[in-house]
């Protein structure tokens, strides 16, 4: 807390006025803060200044796209393996579509690390079996 005297003299400088008293000192102090009463005041967002400018993107020049590319980013609609609302006459359609796509994965990628993993599990469980049993 911080302490402040100061002498006052009142402007009417009757007898009858303040006692009689020509001066006064008057001790001014902090008041307490009562640590659960709401803020006083209310704190507003000051809006930012312009920041610096933003850093340009360099491309590559532009070039003209080609039936490859263009065939390259096509993707066909997706087809459920459980599901199809409409089963029917368009369904040539979606057996070019599965064909189509199982082009683009390439013949028999799909398992042959799985499979030889497992392998080389059954043969190290065999070999661990002869190991226990000799």
């Amino acid at each position: 807390m911080h302490h402040a005297a100061s002498r006052y003299t009142p402007a009417n400088q009757n007898a009858a006025h303040a006692s009689g008293a020509g001066q006064r000192i008057v001790k001014m102090q902090d008041m307490p803060v009562d640590p659960l009463e709401p803020p006083k005041f209310r704190h507003t967002k000051v809006p930012r200044g312009p920041g610096s400018p933003p850093v340009p993107v360099m491309h590559s020049p532009p070039r003209p796209v080609t039936q490859e590319d263009q065939k390259n980013w096509k993707i066909p609609p997706a087809i459920s393996n459980w599901k199809n609302a409409k089963v029917g006459a368009n369904s040539g359609v979606q057996a070019g579509r599965v064909a189509s796509w199982g082009a683009r994965m390439g013949a028999g990628c799909v398992g042959r690390p799985g499979t030889s993993c497992l392998l080389g599990l059954w043969s190290a469980c065999v070999n661990m079996c002869v190991r226990v049993c000799v």
